[in-house]
């Protein structure tokens, strides 16, 4: 009874059987469709945060950019980059001597040389440094002019230099003559040697 019994269930077991294939076949292909899924969403992602990495880096290059881009427009603006003006020197000169009444300035500029420094050749390899020597040749009144001079030339756009030594001496005197002669102008012998940066 028992057998004839389960036999009438027959078709009611075979939808059964029928039915879990289909539904463990039905959750092993949702298995693999979100493997799937999730494998090529995490994919995304990291093609996102890639995407996110090189776009902060391009910002953060484009502010470089634009950082060296304004200070290498100030350098060309102050003559301290670019074509070497040595005329430049002359005019300021003549415009010095003019404007605060300097009985005598001359001035020797050597040829430029290339100035290696490992500290810029390492941190700036592309950048090429000149140095040229200027040894300035003056008269002056009193030993304020030297400063007048130096803060002049360091006010305009002559570019970048720095002073290496400067001498004064007193200028000798006929004698009888005042130490410091208003009539002469030419009281203090001064030499001044420059480094001028291109």
């Amino acid at each position: 009874m028992n057998i004839s019994y389960l036999l009438s269930f027959r078709t009611e077991f075979t939808v059964l059987i029928v039915t879990l294939f289909l539904s463990i076949l039905f959750v092993f292909i949702s298995f693999t469709h979100f493997n799937s899924i999730h494998q090529h969403y995490r994919q995304l992602q990291d093609e996102l945060f890639n995407t996110k990495q090189r776009y902060y880096l391009a910002v953060q290059q484009d502010k470089q950019l634009k950082a060296y881009s304004d200070k290498v427009s100030t350098f060309q603006k102050q003559n301290i980059i670019g074509k070497e003006k040595r005329f430049s020197w002359l005019d300021e000169i003549e415009r010095i001597k003019k404007t605060y009444h300097i009985p005598e300035i001359k001035y020797d500029i050597s040829r430029k040389n290339e100035l290696l420094l490992p500290v810029i050749s390492h941190h700036y390899p592309d950048v090429r440094l000149f140095i040229s020597h200027i040894t300035l040749h003056m008269q002056l009144l009193h030993e304020g002019d030297l400063f007048t001079i130096l803060h002049s030339l360091d006010k305009t756009n002559i570019g970048l230099f720095n002073i290496t030594k400067c001498t004064l001496s007193l200028n000798k005197k006929l004698a009888g003559e005042k130490l410091f002669s208003l009539s002469s102008k030419q009281n203090i012998s001064s030499v001044c040697e420059l480094d001028w940066y291109t």
